[in-house]
């Protein structure tokens, strides 16, 4: 305790470390608010850009426009090889939105891997414009009995996310997919061919 003594006030040991202590913690408490300042000043700045990121990848829906997901069964009954998802509107593909998946654990799976590449061009590169083309092209493709069932159902709430986002468990088959997992396989295979009759007509 501080004691009073010929107008000279005497401040103990005890008292000084508390006025020292109140100081030390009034500082921390500026400096942390400080901190605690700019980091949200940042995170802000980080929310803002990711929104105007977002902004830019964003579709604007019209009233009116739907989703359809198509399951194509091969060999499984209860869980679909192959999915098709696309936009439309009035009977026609909306924004040339369309989607084909190969369930992961076919990725090397030939037969399948085929009727995806035959689906891509019947569909993503020749570009069709109306809906039942794709159910024309999925005709085409299982009228050989390769497809045994197909599952349909449809997009109403938020079409455009459910139609692109993509499945857990399946990969987009797109033109890296086809090269790497079709393409690759199917040139060494016919060298392999080529080399074999070869050897035979030696």
């Amino acid at each position: 305790m501080g004691k009073e003594e010929d107008n000279v006030i005497e401040i103990g040991y005890g008292d000084f470390q508390r006025n020292i202590n109140k100081e030390a913690i009034q500082e921390n408490i500026q400096e942390n608010i400080e901190e605690n300042i700019q980091e949200n000043d940042k995170k802000l700045d980080s929310i803002e850009k990711k929104c105007k990121k977002r902004q830019k990848r964003s579709i604007e829906i019209e009233d009116g426009v739907g989703g359809t997901e198509l399951h194509l069964y091969l060999k499984n009954v209860k869980k679909p090889e192959i999915k098709i998802t696309f936009l439309h509107k009035n009977k026609k593909i909306y924004k040339d939105v369309i989607r084909i998946y190969i369930a992961d654990e076919h990725i090397h799976n030939f037969d399948i891997l085929n009727i995806c590449n035959l689906l891509y061009y019947a569909i993503i590169e020749n570009r069709i414009k109306r809906e039942n083309e794709i159910y024309q092209a999925i005709a085409m493709v299982s009228g050989r009995k390769q497809v045994r069932d197909y599952g349909i159902r449809h997009y109403w709430a938020n079409p455009y996310f459910q139609a692109t986002y993509g499945f857990r468990g399946y990969s987009r088959f797109n033109h890296k997919i086809k090269q790497e997992f079709f393409e690759k396989p199917l040139l060494e295979k016919t060298k392999k061919i080529k080399k074999e009759l070869g050897e035979l007509n030696e």
